[in-house]
């Protein structure tokens, strides 16, 4: 259990780091917001077992409530 929410506090750090802005407001990445992510990473891994856009958003939904209760 430990692990996994290490692992889901991982998740939700690059999400938010993805999704962020600077100080400036200037975006840090291309991805205006989470379904972009899923959708960038399932075109590009297709066959990848675990990268299903249900199994991303349920993985990302458990990884930014794990983030958010930490803080």
């Amino acid at each position: 259990e430990r692990s996994e929410i290490t692992y889901q506090n991982i998740i939700g750090a690059l999400l938010k780091l993805f999704l962020d802005q600077s100080p400036s407001g200037k975006p840090l990445s291309v991805f205006k917001n989470q379904s972009a992510i899923v959708d960038a990473i399932t075109a590009r891994h297709v066959d990848m077992p675990g990268l299903s856009k249900r199994t991303l958003d349920e993985k990302f939904a458990a990884a930014n409530r794990s983030f958010r209760s930490k803080r």
